[in-house]
């Protein structure tokens, strides 16, 4: 067993990644808004999304600094979201294109079906939740059973981290923007709010976190979010 792989089931077993530490009052509604009114609990709409930016993972891996790039991102077929307090999300990310951009010499795959420069979710859910100091609404993405984001494997002759299998485990933020707004095309930035606290429509507050290879992870970059009805849509 790899030390990255060991690394990843000691911090999934003792220390896991949503920690409640105090509750709250809530200032927003934990809904999805589609057209003008409130999405109806279990009512549901398709949703798709593409990139804005490359989108950036760093961390570090066995000792060595690591950064993978990714060009492109992709819902697989039947994303949507749903109606209901707390409004969700349901879908499966395809990063395409993506590069080791450190260590030099690598490439990376999904496992299973690896397909190099492809990496591939595992089906995740999303909730709104309002972030702990903005009191604005949030995306939280967490895996939709069990801990794990996605498994990769680094390939490469020259490989310095060649066969290590690193799984990405925890959750993270995203920001909605613009916030509290119906918009036919919306941003969903994952910069600025990971690491953050927030606040579950449930009253807990919790904090924000990913690991990649037992290491603590963040992603950077803009992803764009629109239904495919058309329809103008936001979160309140």
């Amino acid at each position: 067993m790899s030390r990255a792989r060991l690394g990843v089931m000691v911090v999934a077993v003792f220390s896991g990644l949503i920690v409640f530490v105090s509750t709250a009052s809530a200032k927003i509604a934990f809904e999805w808004r589609v057209g003008g009114k409130a999405l109806a609990a279990g009512e549901q709409q398709t949703f798709t999304a593409s990139a804005e930016s490359t989108f950036d993972l760093k961390t570090t891996v066995v000792g060595f600094v690591t950064l993978l790039l990714a060009t492109k991102l992709k819902f697989e077929p039947g994303a949507k979201i749903i109606g209901g307090k707390p409004g969700t999300a349901e879908q499966t990310v395809v990063f395409e294109g993506v590069t080791v951009d450190k260590p030099t010499g690598c490439e990376i795959e999904s496992l299973s079906n690896p397909v190099v420069g492809t990496v591939r979710t595992q089906p995740l859910k999303t909730e709104i939740v309002e972030g702990e100091i903005s009191h604005e609404p949030l995306i939280l993405i967490t895996p939709k059973t069990g801990t794990i984001f996605s498994e990769t494997r680094f390939l490469g002759a020259s490989c310095a981290l060649k066969g290590i299998v690193g799984t990405t485990t925890g959750n993270l933020l995203a920001d909605p923007l613009p916030h509290l707004a119906e918009i036919l095309a919306g941003l969903a930035d994952f910069e600025a709010s990971q690491g953050n606290e927030y606040l579950l429509a449930t009253g807990e507050v919790a904090k924000a976190g990913l690991v990649f290879a037992g290491n603590a992870a963040t992603i950077g970059g803009k992803a764009l979010l629109t239904l495919t009805s058309d329809e103008k849509f936001g979160l309140f």
